[in-house]
Formats: structure tokens, sequence, C-alpha cells
């Protein structure tokens, strides 16, 4: 594995992509609670479709921004990974470089600003999420599920006269796993530092990351 030295603009603009897909993310995420909690009007076949359709996307967007999060490891910037956006490929590639490159979701300390704006802050560590979360098997376990469910059935199905459910109870409780690993998180960098990142908003509610120091008990 080959490590690469990141300039200070090179690290914000990682940042400033990482949020981007973040709010991506947020996005679809808030299309699919429309869908399912019937905010649009829609057959529920077709919004299962939808459903199960970003819900894939969101895996591969949550792949690819653990690719764009680990840009200062070589590997992730050339061969298959920029050949590549299948989610199951980048977790299993990210994982052999990497095996703590997935999002550490976080419980916000009150009173404590989430990511510190400031050179020389000092923040208490925020506690780990302990359960609750979409893990690393749990994403590709969706993502290959998803794709299953993307399709009409196989032949025995159709001539048995196997009717498509709407599953959307399975749709919501990927959403809120999804939620709970991102809303705040922090990704443990190869240079012992982390980006922390507040997907459910900083200023102007967009996403809101930095980048800070290995932490530290006071």
């Amino acid at each position: 594995m080959v490590f690469l030295t990141m300039s200070d603009v090179e690290v914000q603009k990682t940042i400033g992509l990482y949020c981007s897909l973040m709010d991506e993310i947020k996005f679809r995420i808030e299309w699919i609670k429309s869908v399912i909690h019937a905010k649009i009007s829609i057959a529920e076949t077709i919004g299962r479709d939808i459903g199960f359709l970003e819900l894939r996307l969101i895996c591969e967007l949550i792949a690819l921004s653990c690719a764009v999060a680990h840009g200062d490891i070589k590997e992730t910037r050339r061969g298959r990974f920029t050949e590549k956006y299948q989610a199951d490929f980048f977790m299993k590639a990210l994982e052999a470089l990497k095996s703590d490159f997935y999002p550490k979701p976080m419980l916000m300390i009150e009173g404590q600003p989430p990511i510190p704006t400031a050179v020389g802050q000092i923040v208490l560590p925020p506690p780990p999420m302990q359960s609750g979360f979409l893990t690393k098997s749990d994403l590709v376990k969706l993502y290959r599920d998803c794709g299953e469910r993307l399709h009409r059935g196989y032949l025995p199905d159709i001539l048995d006269g196997k009717q498509i459910e709407s599953e959307y109870s399975m749709i919501g409780k990927a959403v809120d796993k999804i939620v709970y690993l991102l809303n705040y998180h922090a990704i443990d960098l190869i240079t012992g530092e982390e980006m922390w990142c507040a997907m459910i908003g900083g200023p102007n509610g967009e996403a809101f990351a930095g980048k800070v120091t290995a932490r530290r008990v006071p």
C-alpha cells in the first residue's frame, strides 16, 4: 500500500466532495421517505421499485464515499478502483487495503459542536454508537438484495401468479439503518487522523465535515 501526502487544498477538496456525496444520499433518502409515507401518489409496486433502486444507489454512494475519503491511499486512485462502480467491489477492495475504512457512527455530545471549526480546538471524543446502524456486511447484503428485487421474478413465480409485495417495511428499516450510520460519523484515515462528518447538516443545512487529529482523552 502506498501512502500519498495531500496538500491542504487537496484535503479540503476531498472533504467537500465527501460532503456532496452525503448530501446526495440525504436527498435520495428524502425521496424514499416521500414514497413510503405516501406523500407522492404512486402505485405501491412502482414505489417499491423506486425504493429498492434508490437504496441500491445509496449503497454505491456510501462505498464510493469511502473511496473518496481514503484518497491518500494511492491504490484507490488507479486500476480497478477507477473502472468499477459496484458497492460490493469497493467494500471488498477497501477492506483489503484498510480494514477500518468504513464510517463509524457516533453520538453527539450535548453542548459540543459536532465538527471542530478552529485549528487547535480541543473537543471530547464522541462516544461510538453501539447498534442499529448499517454495518459493512449489512451494506453488501442490502446491495445484493436490492439487485434481486429489481427484477420481475423467476418464471415459476410468474406461472404461479405470485404477486409483488410492496415491502415498504423492509425499505423503511434499511433507511433507518443508513441514517443511524451517517448522521454523525467518523472515518479513520491512514495518517492516524480522522474525518468527522455531520450529515444531518452544518451551515445552510448541508453536510459538514472536518479533519481532526487522533482522539485524545483530556
